[in-house]
C-alpha cells in the first residue's frame, strides 16, 4: 500500500493498514502475493468487484518477491 501511495502522490487506504475498509484493493495481474488471512477474505468478499486474484494491499508483505508482481488497482467508489 505504501508503495502505490508514493507512486501516486495521494493518500490511499482509509484505514492505514488494518484491512478493514477496502479502499487499498487490487487486482494481482502477474505474481503470487501468497494467501491472505481470513479478515482480509473476509473484507475482500465485501466488495463489489472483487476478482479471484484480489488482495488488499496493505496485506501484502513487500519483500524481494513483489518485485516483479503487477497488480491493478480495483476502485470501489
Amino acid at each position: 500500500m505504501e508503495l502505490v501511495e508514493d507512486k501516486l502522490n495521494e493518500e490511499w487506504g482509509d484505514c492505514k493498514g488494518r484491512a478493514m475498509c477496502g479502499t487499498c484493493h487490487v487486482d494481482v495481474e502477474e505474481g503470487d502475493t501468497g494467501t491472505p488471512e481470513a479478515y482480509e477474505l473476509q473484507k475482500l468478499e465485501e466488495l463489489p468487484n472483487k476478482t479471484s486474484t484480489s488482495r488488499l494491499a496493505c496485506q501484502i508483505v513487500t519483500d524481494e518477491q513483489i518485485n516483479n508482481m503487477i497488480f491493478r488497482i480495483l476502485r470501489d467508489y
